[in-house]
């Protein structure tokens, strides 16, 4: 079977994924994490769950078409409400930080302390202290770039030892510790821009962890402002 080409975020997905035997795939839509999860030998099995019934009928279509389909269970359904038994990790991958953020609070007791893969559209600081609030620790963290926005990926699990700083909340805690590559260069220059007009002490903290964070990555010798 050939798996399709997969976009930066995806990648980086299936990546920080750990090595599962039964995972999930939250809000699914095609199945592509799945169809990979299941071919790279990372999940035995998944739950494949969507919203929507229509678009969880391309993920069954997929897994049919690549004979996968005994190694999958479906859910229609909002969230893990969809997941029938208890998964080891789970990814929500490609919804607003807000949807995200309120699935987890909302259905933390189903959790059941999985690990979690994490990326949202928007709003991933307020994603981050959800996990903070539910004691999830963020183990790694990575950005991705496609068509001039940026997506953080993370990698979390239960064992917080330390509350996160707003810093931390903001950039992320790994991201902040790891050394700059062109995308986090990218991202912070975008970040600086956005904040530019921003008034009040909120707006002139954040101005000052992007000077932080140029003079880190100065440091680094890998970036030119």
């Amino acid at each position: 079977m050939r798996e399709r080409q997969l976009d930066a975020r995806l990648e980086t997905a299936i990546r920080l994924f750990p090595r599962v035997r039964t995972g999930a795939d939250i809000g699914a839509d095609h199945g592509y994490l799945t169809l990979a999860l299941l071919t790279r030998g990372i999940a035995d099995r998944m739950w494949t769950t969507d919203i929507s019934a229509s678009s969880l009928q391309k993920a069954k279509n997929l897994m049919e078409k690549n004979g996968l389909s005994a190694r999958v269970r479906f859910g229609v359904g909002d969230g893990f409400k969809a997941v029938g038994e208890q998964v080891e990790a789970a990814a929500v991958l490609g919804m607003g930080g807000v949807n995200i953020k309120n699935m987890l609070l909302e259905q933390g007791h189903l959790l059941c302390g999985c690990a979690l893969v994490l990326s949202a559209n928007t709003e991933m600081p307020s994603v981050r202290r959800t996990l903070m609030d539910l004691g999830y620790q963020i183990e790694d963290e990575a950005l991705t770039e496609a068509g001039g926005h940026f997506y953080p990926v993370l990698l979390a699990k239960p064992g917080l030892t330390q509350a996160y700083s707003e810093k931390e909340l903001t950039f992320g805690p790994v991201l902040l510790r790891r050394p700059a590559d062109d995308v986090y260069r990218r991202y912070l220059q975008k970040k600086a821009r956005d904040w530019e007009s921003e008034r009040g002490p909120a707006a002139e903290m954040k101005r000052q962890w992007i000077r932080e964070e140029w003079e880190r990555v100065q440091a680094d010798g890998r970036a030119d402002l």
